[in-house]
Order: C-alpha cells, then sequence, then structure tokens
C-alpha cells in the first residue's frame, strides 16, 4: 500500500509517497506523540503521559507507557528492547525503538515524547 508522508511539523508530503514499512512506522510515530484521550475519533488511542512528562522523570513508568501504548499497534509483531533518554534542559524525552514491524524486518527509529 501507498501512503502519504506526513512532515516533522504535521504537514502532508504530496510528493513522497511512503511504502508499508515507513507507513507502520508513521503509524508508532502518531501513536506515540498522541496523548490517550487526545484523538477524538479513537479516545482509548495513544499514550498515557500523564506521569511520563512531570519532574522527576522515572525511566520504569516511560518504559510501561510505551509499552502500553505500542501495544495498541497489531502491526507490530514484537519490539525486542528500547532506549529513554531523557533532556531535562528541553524537556524532552526520547525514545530509541528496535521493532520487528514484518515476520523478518528489522526497523530502528526514534520518538520524541511530549515535544509537541
Amino acid at each position: 500500500m501507498i501512503d502519504l508522508k506526513l512532515t516533522d511539523d504535521g504537514g502532508l508530503d504530496l510528493e513522497t509517497p511512503i511504502d508499508d514499512t515507513e507507513q507502520i512506522k508513521q503509524g508508532i510515530r502518531i501513536l506515540l506523540e498522541t496523548q490517550l484521550g487526545e484523538f477524538i475519533e479513537d479516545k482509548e488511542m495513544g499514550l498515557d503521559v500523564e506521569n511520563i512528562l512531570g519532574e522527576p522523570y522515572n525511566e520504569l513508568v516511560i518504559r510501561s507507557a510505551v509499552q502500553e501504548a505500542l501495544k495498541q499497534d497489531k502491526q507490530i509483531n514484537r519490539f525486542d528492547s528500547f532506549q529513554v533518554s531523557i533532556e531535562r534542559d528541553h524537556r524532552s524525552v526520547f525514545v530509541n525503538l528496535k521493532l520487528y514491524i514484518n515476520k523478518y524486518e528489522y526497523e530502528d527509529m526514534e520518538v520524541e515524547l511530549g515535544a509537541k
């Protein structure tokens, strides 16, 4: 399937189609950048950021919330690991994911949580 690419600021790039793998990665990014309950069409979609973005940052809480959010996407076969990095100066949390999207397809990606 061919889908439209989202730009970094959330707009549409009408000139750059993306393949299935990039569409899935884009969906994961949207899932993790959407606060739970924020999307009107599906209040159960998104990341529960209530305990993530406050002080003090707790890596175990962040990991648990990201794992729960990733379970919402049935296209992810499994995720082996992810790393959490916290930039306290910019109040940002970055998650580096290592995912199996298709049976044999291994993908790396980084998502910034709570940045928008």
